[in-house]
């Protein structure tokens, strides 16, 4: 009789799960936080609305500058008729007027007449309130303010990217710190089966140290899944499929000559972060609007020119005429609306200085608060690293004295999950000096600079 092999499902799936993992880890690419930061500013969806504002921007300046050009227009009219008053003019306007059109019978009863009057027109705007000057300089303003918009957007996006960055190395740190927490406990648990069978140690012992293994591995499972979760979130700033696989570089610390001192921050924040150059376009804008406010009291002047066909038959030249006009308009009385809108720009330019001062005040703050968190993240992780260290000590004692019979399971498994916890702290806090010195250079406007000013104009 032929003796067959059964596989265990169990083994099946081990084998499959190995094999995607070989799999997904040869399709996947190695990604630095540069080439993040670069694939982001190309697909972040947020990034692509930005920029579509910028080229509205340009748009807008390029209409507003036509405003200054001459405009020409071509106006075609068509009509029949039988009044006295237009036949007599549709006769003059022809060339087609004649003496026997002089008669009372032809003047006060003509007979219906067909007139296809073809008009071009020329205007040159001269000055109509200042309009065309301030909402030429209005879209430039605009576009600064698109810019600085865009350069907004880019910084959030790039600190969003180093942070979920950050997340993915600490997550995948998780899942290391978790796999030797396992191999730990399942040492233990066998040591305390060896010790159990040869009568030296509780049957309670064994069952304990068997609950922490199983323990590790839900805790290991939790781990891998938080991975995935923050990979996901990487790729979702990227503006990636959210399913990519990558490898990520681990950077490394912060020097001491990265951190600087807290003045060297504050000045590059007011040179670089957007909002203190929005604020002042945004009170440029007002400066204008209440400008315009002023203006709208001056009368309008514009040339114009007109060039006059008519014709009996649309497909005959009959007469044709010539204007050369100038109009001045002013007004008298709008029931004081120009006065009230002359007030409200006032009031708002007011208001938009007032924003000014309380942007700068936060944007100081920010920074402070940002550099100073920097600073406790420092020492939280020079106080992490030595827990690691007396966790790691502590362990190592209590896994001989307990081989040698002088201290309980629960000690020893009390230890492993002290130096579960010190690992896992001493990661969170290794890369939340990295985050924190991410939200600093935000913060101050440097993240991503060089990359955030491509296309800005």
């Amino acid at each position: 009789m032929q003796k067959r092999t059964i596989v265990s499902p169990t083994f099946l799936y081990t084998l499959a799960f190995a094999l995607g993992f070989l799999v997904s880890a040869t399709v996947s690419s190695a990604l630095t936080l540069e080439e993040a930061f670069e694939t982001a500013l190309k697909n972040n969806p947020m990034l692509i609305e930005a920029q579509a504002g910028v080229e509205e921007s340009r748009h807008a300046l390029a209409e507003a500058r036509s405003y200054f050009l001459p405009r020409l227009d071509f106006h075609e009219n068509f009509s029949r008729t039988n009044n006295p008053p237009a036949v007599f003019s549709y006769k003059l306007g022809q060339e087609k007027f004649t003496r026997e059109d002089f008669a009372i019978e032809s003047l006060n009863d003509p007979d219906p007449r067909s007139n296809f009057k073809s008009r071009f027109i020329l205007t040159q705007p001269i000055f109509n309130q200042g309009k065309e000057i301030l909402g030429y300089k209005a879209a430039k303003v605009g576009r600064q303010v698109a810019s600085f918009e865009r350069l907004k957007i880019v910084q959030r996006v790039l600190y969003d990217v180093e942070t979920a960055y950050y997340q993915v190395l600490l997550a995948k740190e998780g899942i290391e710190v978790m796999q030797s927490a396992l191999e730990a406990a399942r040492a233990h648990a066998e040591l305390a089966r060896r010790r159990y069978e040869a009568g030296s140690a509780l049957k309670s012992d064994m069952l304990a140290a068997s609950v922490k293994a199983a323990e590790m591995e839900q805790g290991l499972a939790k781990a891998q899944g938080d991975f995935q979760v923050a990979l996901a979130r990487l790729n979702a700033v990227m503006g990636v499929d959210q399913g990519r696989e990558h490898e990520l570089d681990v950077p490394g610390p912060v020097s001491s000559d990265e951190a600087k001192d807290l003045s060297y921050w504050l000045a590059e924040a007011r040179k670089n972060r957007p909002e203190m150059n929005l604020t002042k376009s945004y009170v440029e804008l007002a400066q204008l609007d209440r400008q315009g406010a002023r203006l709208a009291f001056a009368p309008s002047l514009n040339l114009q020119g007109i060039y006059e066909s008519n014709t009996e038959d649309m497909f005959e030249a009959d007469g044709d005429s010539w204007t050369i006009m100038a109009t001045l308009s002013f007004n008298l009385f709008k029931g004081f609306g120009d006065k009230a809108r002359l007030a409200r720009a006032g009031s708002r330019l007011r208001k938009i200085r007032a924003r000014e001062r309380e942007i700068k005040d936060r944007v100081e703050l920010e920074v402070r608060e940002a550099y100073f968190g920097l600073l406790t993240a420092q020492k939280q992780l020079e106080a992490a690293r030595r827990s690691v260290a007396h966790a790691q000590e502590g362990q190592t004692i209590l896994k001989n004295r307990y081989e040698n019979g002088m201290a309980l399971m629960v000690e020893l498994l009390a230890a492993d999950t002290a130096l579960k916890e010190a690992e896992l702290r001493e990661a969170e806090a290794r890369f939340g000096v990295r985050s924190a010195f991410a939200r600093l250079k935000w913060r101050a406007g440097l993240l991503g600079a060089g990359a955030a000013n491509q296309a800005a104009f």
